[in-house]
């Protein structure tokens, strides 16, 4: 079902960008992020229920799950965390979510963090391969595969954008820079700003948490999670008057109703402030059958606020913030994609933007 809800909830019916200086009508864009995965696929532990919440500032999840067949079952769950450029700034970037919680069966747990690295920039392999191998064997550490000391350097530091601060990884030594350089590895800038002699790594890096559970036969297990969504700056997620209907129509699967009412709002100023949050939901078939009960609230940040998104749920108002919609035997098609718009809302550089991220944590450390 195509649906909008909307600020009167004009229609009812689940993880890239350009960062630019922000002014009144810069909006935010997101990185995706989304649900854990079982490793490979079960056909024992099925996904009993999960209540998925959704705003702008905190994504929470609350899994049960039930080991559906007669023995004891221990798998290795992975959440995928979004890759980013291994050179910040960055068009985009992640690392990793700020205040990312973890419990299973109401107790905090530790989780393992790895990190990987695919090919972006280099011509001496297909994009997307996986050079992480590539890189250890030359000799970098998981933190300089992770943040590397490239072009933006200063002694003993990589410029990072997460919240303002910096995050510190060790240069490479002239050895290592010509294996890289050599290996296609080290790229000049491939946006054409910086000098040609600059060392751009041309990877993208990965990072995911993973940890173990074991599932007894017949046993409800509880898992949840919370954090903070990945939010970069730019223009990408405002609503721009010239392109309502096909952005708002196409990607959000907006009713006319309120296309045309964006369009009296927007018509003095021309573009609206836009937060957009993805959330990968389609990891929820990796589990045995469908999520056979799923509840998705989306919360918004005021009664004022616009919330847009395609899915094939009615959506209830429950509060004057608050929409749900629940699915029975549900099997994700598509990952979600929502559109948060405020008319009364400006983003000023600096303000508002709690959703850079963090710098990576990845074991042994990188100090901040």
């Amino acid at each position: 079902m195509r649906l909008l809800i909307g600020v009167i909830l004009l229609a009812f019916g689940a993880l890239a960008l350009a960062p630019r200086v922000a002014i009144a009508n810069d909006g935010i864009g997101s990185l995706g992020v989304g649900g854990i995965v079982a490793y490979g696929k079960t056909d024992a532990v099925a996904m009993r229920t999960e209540v998925l919440e959704i705003s702008t500032s905190r994504i929470d999840v609350a899994y049960e799950f039930v080991n559906e067949s007669s023995e004891p079952v221990t798998l290795s769950v992975v959440f995928p965390l979004p890759p980013y450029g291994a050179m910040l700034p960055s068009p985009g970037w992640g690392g990793q979510p700020p205040n990312f919680s973890l419990t299973i069966d109401g107790e905090a747990r530790q989780f393992e963090v790895g990190i990987r690295a695919t090919n972006e920039w280099s011509d001496a392999r297909p994009r997307g391969a996986d050079v992480t191998n590539e890189l250890k064997l030359i000799g970098l550490s998981p933190q300089q595969i992770a943040v590397f000391p490239g072009a933006f350097d200063k002694p003993g530091t990589t410029f990072s954008m997460f919240e303002g601060k910096r995050a510190f990884a060790l240069p490479v030594t002239p050895v290592q820079r010509r294996k890289l350089i050599a290996a296609g590895l080290l790229v000049p800038d491939p946006g054409g700003l910086l000098d040609a002699e600059a060392d751009f790594p041309a990877w993208e890096a990965h990072i995911t948490y993973a940890w173990t559970i074991t599932f007894p036969p017949g046993k409800i297990v509880s898992v949840k999670h919370s954090y903070a969504p990945f939010l970069t700056l730019g223009g990408g997620a405002d609503l721009y008057a010239a392109y309502i209907r096909r952005d708002s129509l196409k990607d959000f699967c907006a009713s006319p109703v309120l296309v045309n009412r964006l369009q009296q709002l927007i018509a003095p100023h021309e573009s609206m402030p836009g937060t957009q949050v993805r959330y990968i939901l389609k990891t929820a078939n990796t589990w045995k059958g469908p999520i056979k009960s799923f509840t998705l609230r989306l919360k918004k940040s005021s009664p004022k606020e616009f919330i847009s998104l395609c899915f094939p749920g009615d959506f209830v108002k429950v509060d004057a913030l608050t929409l749900e919609s629940r699915l029975e035997d549900f099997s994700p098609a598509e990952d979600l994609h929502i559109q948060y718009l405020d008319p009364t809302r400006t983003i000023e550089y600096g303000k508002n933007m709690d959703g850079f991220g963090e710098a990576p944590r990845i074991p042994g450390g990188l100090a901040r």
